[in-house]
């Protein structure tokens, strides 16, 4: 599948978007989490949820144009990016995560 210079350009800006957000979720619950320590050993507890949360997100953010439409589908599906945010993608991609997104449950659309 080919790619524009604009849908380059749309799919990149949703995906930095989307990846800095979920960053920035991230934080959040780190600092939350290191605000509720009582004991040391609650350290190994965070530092446990980051790694998982650094595996997840590894897995997930892959910028390869042959899976870039998956990916920016599931980023939909968990709310990280909006359909409205897509518009700049030809009428085929937006058809194309319309239809994998009908198909999931529990998606955020």
């Amino acid at each position: 599948m080919n790619w524009s210079r604009t849908e380059k350009a749309v799919a990149r800006k949703a995906y930095d978007t989307a990846y800095h957000n979920e960053c920035a979720s991230i934080l959040m619950e780190t600092r939350k989490r290191l605000a509720c320590i009582t004991d040391p050993e609650d350290v190994w507890e965070i530092n446990d949820y980051l790694w998982d949360k650094r595996k997840e997100i590894n897995g997930k953010y892959d910028y390869r144009y042959s899976v870039l439409l998956d990916v920016l589908t599931l980023l939909v599906c968990e709310g990280w990016v909006s359909l409205d945010a897509l518009e700049g993608l030809n009428e085929e991609k937006q058809g194309y995560i319309k239809r994998i997104l009908s198909f999931r449950e529990g998606c955020a659309e």
